[in-house]
């Protein structure tokens, strides 16, 4: 299933209400995720940059750049924000 923004942020809000998921687990669950995903795909890469934005999302990013670096990888981590 591919959901566009909107859909998974429908889908977190379930996940936290209707289950009781704590937003930092589902944040360390698509961490760990997305490291499966590019460890994959990727079996040969070391480095790696992440490019992060504002909000849940960076956030997800940061997960993301510290697994990988726990896993061996040298991560580069990018935060861009623009002021509002």
């Amino acid at each position: 299933m591919i959901l566009d923004s909107d859909g998974a942020r429908l889908l977190d809000r379930r996940a936290i209400d209707e289950l009781g998921m704590a937003p930092l687990v589902l944040m360390e669950n698509a961490a760990v995720a997305a490291v499966a995903v590019i460890e994959r795909r990727y079996p040969d890469a070391r480095r790696v940059v992440v490019v992060c934005g504002r909000g849940n999302n960076g956030g997800d990013g940061m997960a993301v750049a510290r697994h990988l670096h726990v896993a061996g990888y040298r991560a580069t981590v990018f935060l861009l924000s623009a002021e509002r």
